[in-house]
């Protein structure tokens, strides 16, 4: 989505699991046009199979050190892998669309979370694509869920596909757009629960609108 291209990836940590540092973080991440810094999954599936979730604790541990805020993109299972990182997690965004067969596994999440032990604060619900021609009224998915949906992202085709390819955020190409505002929203929300400290530095109202690009500084493709 980001249109990166590079040829450092996840897996130049790989050989120093027991030595992984800042130089090295800074060594393999890649910087998006926007500002943010991401580190890349690997190329295929089959060369994954080398990162362990040791490796990627060790990596998430280093970044807390060096960034306010790190968002991770996970695979849809409860693996070894994204079990370590949702035990590491402060706040657990599960995506669920005005679809039956998305509420049905959304529900099987749920599940395994309260199993887990998981409060149910930490998990929350986005509702994406939110539209009036579903058939599923958006307070009908957050009652059978029995959760209330924290986000409710607008169904506009036209802003996220120029997003998409032009590997810009929309809240750069579309500022003005009700999706980019509802992202703001859930940014400054989550700012303010876990990082008020950056936050409150944000005096300036435009800063605040738009800075969340700024200050979400690492993102952790797994897809």
């Amino acid at each position: 989505m980001m249109n990166i291209t590079d040829s450092k990836t996840m897996l130049d940590a790989v050989p120093y699991l027991r030595q992984i540092d800042q130089e090295l973080i800074n060594n393999i991440v890649v910087e998006h046009s926007s500002g943010v810094h991401t580190i890349l999954a690997p190329p295929s599936p089959q060369e994954a199979e080398v990162v362990t979730p040791d490796l990627v604790r060790s990596l998430v541990s280093v970044m807390q050190t060096m960034y306010d805020v790190i968002v991770i993109d996970t695979r849809p299972s409860f693996d070894e892998l994204n079990l370590a990182l949702f035990d590491a997690a402060d706040m657990l965004l599960l995506v669920v669309t005005m679809d039956m067969t998305s509420i049905k596994d959304a529900r099987q999440f749920i599940e395994v979370t309260e199993l887990l032990g998981y409060p149910p604060e930490r998990v929350r619900l986005v509702l994406n694509r939110m539209n009036t021609f579903s058939g599923i009224p958006a307070s009908e998915i957050g009652e059978s869920l029995r959760r209330p949906l924290w986000a409710k992202i607008p169904d506009e085709p036209g802003p996220v596909l120029r997003s998409i390819n032009e590997g810009v955020p929309v809240v750069q190409t579309a500022g003005d757009s009700k999706v980019a505002d509802e992202l703001n929203r859930m940014a400054r929300e989550i700012l303010t629960e876990i990082s008020p400290d950056t936050m409150s530095a944000s005096v300036d109202g435009r800063q605040q609108r738009s800075g969340f690009v700024r200050r979400l500084k690492v993102a952790l493709r797994n897809d």
